[in-house]
């Protein structure tokens, strides 16, 4: 089933997302201890812990993708009689991996006009936040399309 496959990009992805939760971990850690002693928050702790946030929800949902797990509402579909399943899900992943494409070139457009935004701390690109929902959306794309070849390939 799709949540037992542990191909190379999944092994990656899964490794950064661990990195990057812990990352978060001790980023809200430190601005949880600084203000708790201080009365005041360092600003920059609250711009690098939404960019880890960020970065790990986007991460987290190409792992989903991977594994085809996102949530899906089968009412009609489990209505259908069994013969068309394969042809309505060959269909369906299409669909979604256009929803996907979609996504990422919206979030594509929005990146280039945040580039020339800073954080006010950091001072880094905005463009940083939001090219983990492009980066996200292509890969989801690509492996929407792999996951719909695969069922393509298999026989009935």
């Amino acid at each position: 089933m799709p949540g037992n496959d542990r191909t190379f990009p999944v092994g990656v992805l899964e490794t950064l997302l661990a990195a990057l939760m812990v990352g978060l971990l001790v980023v809200v850690f430190i601005q949880v201890v600084v203000r708790y002693a201080t009365y005041q928050p360092l600003a920059w702790t609250e711009e690098v812990a939404r960019l880890l946030f960020i970065w790990a929800s986007m991460i987290g949902a190409v792992i989903a993708a991977k594994r085809g797990s996102h949530f899906a509402v089968t009412l009609i579909f489990d209505l259908l009689p069994l013969k068309f399943h394969r042809t309505v899900k060959v269909i369906l992943q299409t669909m979604e991996a256009g929803f996907y494409a979609l996504f990422a070139w919206s979030a594509f457009i929005v990146m280039r006009v945040a580039h020339n935004q800073q954080s006010p701390s950091l001072e880094f690109p905005m463009s940083i936040s939001y090219a983990a929902l492009t980066t996200s959306g292509v890969m989801m794309t690509l492996f929407a399309l792999w996951r719909t070849a695969k069922l393509m390939r298999e026989k009935s």
